[in-house]
């Protein structure tokens, strides 16, 4: 199951990821200009302790000494992951802020990579692939090209964080982003689709065991 999603950034900001990562007025996606900036606002981060538990769960469980993420963003989540668990670190983004991460040299590889279109990964079976609030970004036939690309390319283990799954509260907030909208006279921006546990897992099923998923996070593993 889905449903459209929506938001009530304006229409000219909303998906210009280029231009929010370079606003300082949209602090949760701006990217300084400078690695001191850039560095404090990384150091500040604390993940969700759910996802923690899951790393230090996975760490247990399985070998893998080096992350890959994809659609990274400002890269908060995978600095903290390859900190904590001394990962060899690569991040992608598919914007130009990916190139200003690259000039301060603070991860493994920095690269620009847009995952609806064709990309290689170097990828061992000592590999973690991070998918971070990617969901809303595709429709289910791009989410299951994903996953059949990775499969392909010999990813054993994924960390798959959802941006929303869908719940009686996720509803009566996009109700909500309605009446926001209709009252000042504009209608709601759409940002994708919320899905269900089955409407995610139906889109790796093929390819990837469900070992654990939850609200904050699923891990799968090669079949």
């Amino acid at each position: 199951m889905k449903i459209k999603n929506y938001t009530i950034h304006d229409k000219k900001i909303s998906k210009n990821w280029n231009k929010l990562r370079n606003s300082i007025d949209y602090q949760s996606y701006f990217i300084p200009k400078n690695k001191k900036e850039f560095l404090n606002k990384l150091e500040s981060y604390k993940p969700t302790p759910r996802i923690i538990s899951d790393f230090e769960k996975m760490k247990n469980n399985f070998s893998f000494n080096k992350l890959v993420s994809f659609c990274s963003g400002s890269c908060m989540l995978e600095y903290y992951l390859m900190k904590k668990f001394n990962l060899d670190c690569e991040v992608s983004d598919n914007t130009d802020s990916i190139k200003r991460i690259n000039k301060f040299k603070i991860f493994n590889k920095s690269s620009k990579i847009d995952i609806t279109k064709n990309f290689k990964i170097n990828s061992t079976s000592n590999t973690i692939v991070l998918l971070s609030r990617i969901d809303t970004e595709f429709d289910d036939d791009q989410l299951n090209e994903l996953f059949r690309k990775l499969y392909e390319s010999k990813v054993c283990l994924i960390y798959f964080i959802p941006a929303e799954i869908i719940s009686l509260k996720t509803i009566l907030v996009k109700i909500k982003i309605f009446f926001i909208c209709l009252f000042d006279l504009r209608f709601p921006v759409s940002w994708g689709y919320v899905r269900s546990k089955k409407g995610f897992e139906k889109n790796w099923k093929i390819y990837y065991r469900t070992k654990s998923f939850h609200s904050k996070g699923a891990i799968l593993k090669i079949k």
